[in-house]
C-alpha cells in the first residue's frame, strides 16, 4: 500500500475546511479537526482520519444534527449532565470536558455525563484536557452492541473505551483502552491491509473463530457475531474482569442519567472526570512523585526482546512529537477516500496536498 508523507498542520487545515463546508462554525470545525487529526498523529489510525467518511455519510444523511447544541439536563456545584441532542460527539464531549474541569477548579472535583451524542473519537484527548491543567482525567463513552459479555452469545456491550491521565512533568501519562480484543475500527484496518484477524478477536454466534476481517464485520453488524471481552472468551485469561469493566462502564454512561442500556438504540453516552491535584497537595512535588514511579517502570528488567519496559501513553506521546516534526504517513485509500469527501463538499484536495 502506497503512503504519502503530508505535515499535520496542512490535514488539520484540510479537515477543518470541510466541516466548515457542512455549516459548523469556524470555532467548531478547528475543535473537531484538532481531535480528530490528534488521533492520527498519536498513531490511533482507527480513530483519526479513517472515521471522516462515517462522519460526512451521517451528517449528509441527517443522522447527526450539525445544528444541535448541548442542553443542561441537571447540575450542581460539582456535576453537570447534558443532552446532547444528536450532535457531533467531538463536541458534545469537548464542552462537557471542559464543564467538568472548571467545576473542578472550584470544588475540587468535576463530573459531567452526557446522553445522546455520537462517537466521539479517542477517550484519551479528553483526559488530557485535564492533565494539561494539573488535573487528573477521566474518561469514557458506551459505544453500539457489537460485543459479547463472558460466556454470552449475544452481542449487548460496546467497546467501551475508558482514558486516566495524570499529570508528570513531560505530561506523557495516560492510559486509553478498549475493554474489548480490539474495535471495530481495527477489523475495518486489517481488511483495508487485506490482513487475517488473530484468533480470539471475534467469534460467530457458536462460538468458533472468526479471522477474515470482511466475514467478521458481517456477522457483527448481523448480530451473528461478536468482539470478545478484554481478556477473551473465559475466566482463564481474565475475560471477566474485561467484561465487568465493560459494564461499569456502561452504566455509568447510560443508566446515571437515563439512558436506555445499549447505545445502538439511543446514541452514545460519554462520562468525564476530573480531579485537580491541588487537592492532594503542591502540584510540582505530585508531578515529581508520578515522573518517579514512571522512571522506576522504564527501570526494570526486560523480557521477550522487548527494548525497554513502556508507560501508558509513552508510544503515543513518542509518536505525537515524530509526526509534528516530520509530518503523517497517509495510504492512498485514505487521501483518495478524502478526495471524494472534499469533491462532495464542493471543495479540491489538490489545493491542500498534492497526490502523487
Amino acid at each position: 500500500m502506497q503512503r504519502q508523507r503530508v505535515e499535520y498542520n496542512v490535514l488539520e487545515t484540510m479537515v477543518r475546511d470541510i466541516f466548515l463546508s457542512y455549516g459548523y462554525s469556524l470555532g467548531d470545525s478547528a475543535t473537531i479537526a484538532d481531535i480528530i487529526i490528534d488521533a492520527e498523529i498519536c498513531g490511533k489510525l482507527t480513530h483519526g482520519l479513517r472515521r471522516l467518511n462515517l462522519y460526512h455519510q451521517k451528517i449528509r444523511n441527517n443522522k447527526i444534527d450539525r445544528y444541535a447544541k448541548s442542553m443542561i439536563l441537571n447540575e450542581t456545584n460539582c456535576s453537570i449532565s447534558f443532552d446532547a441532542c444528536n450532535r457531533i460527539g467531538q463536541l458534545a464531549a469537548y464542552e462537557a470536558m471542559q464543564a467538568a474541569i472548571s467545576k473542578s477548579k472550584v470544588n475540587g472535583i468535576g463530573i459531567a455525563n452526557v446522553v445522546n451524542s455520537n462517537n466521539f473519537g479517542t477517550a484519551s484527548y479528553y483526559a488530557k484536557m485535564a492533565s494539561k491543567v494539573d488535573c487528573i482525567g477521566i474518561s469514557m463513552s458506551n459505544s453500539p452492541a457489537f460485543c459479547f459479555p463472558i460466556n454470552g452469545r449475544k452481542p449487548v456491550l460496546g467497546t467501551n473505551p475508558i482514558a486516566v491521565s495524570i499529570p508528570d512533568l513531560s505530561n506523557t501519562f495516560c492510559m486509553d483502552i478498549s475493554t474489548a480484543m480490539t474495535s471495530i475500527g481495527n477489523i475495518e484496518l486489517y481488511k483495508m491491509e487485506n490482513k487475517s484477524l488473530p484468533k480470539g478477536w471475534v467469534e460467530d454466534e457458536y462460538g468458533d473463530d472468526i479471522i477474515d476481517p470482511t466475514v467478521a464485520l458481517e456477522k457483527i453488524y448481523e448480530k451473528k457475531g461478536g468482539i470478545l471481552p478484554l481478556g477473551g472468551r473465559n475466566k482463564l485469561y481474565g475475560g471477566h474482569k474485561g467484561y465487568a469493566l465493560s459494564l461499569v462502564i456502561e452504566l455509568l454512561t447510560s443508566a446515571l442519567i437515563n439512558q436506555r442500556i445499549n447505545a445502538m438504540k439511543n446514541g452514545i453516552g460519554h462520562f468525564f472526570c476530573v480531579i485537580d491535584c491541588s487537592i492532594f497537595g503542591d502540584i510540582q512535588t505530585i508531578k515529581e512523585n508520578v515522573t518517579a514511579l514512571l522512571k522506576k517502570m522504564h527501570s526494570v528488567g526486560i523480557s521477550g526482546g522487548e527494548k525497554k519496559v513502556v508507560v501508558p501513553g509513552e508510544h503515543a506521546f513518542i509518536t505525537e512529537c515524530n509526526s509534528k516534526k516530520d509530518g503523517i504517513f497517509i495510504s492512498d485509500m485514505v487521501i483518495n477516500d478524502i478526495a471524494n469527501i472534499m469533491k462532495d463538499c464542493n471543495l479540491d484536495i489538490e489545493d491542500y496536498i498534492k497526490i502523487s
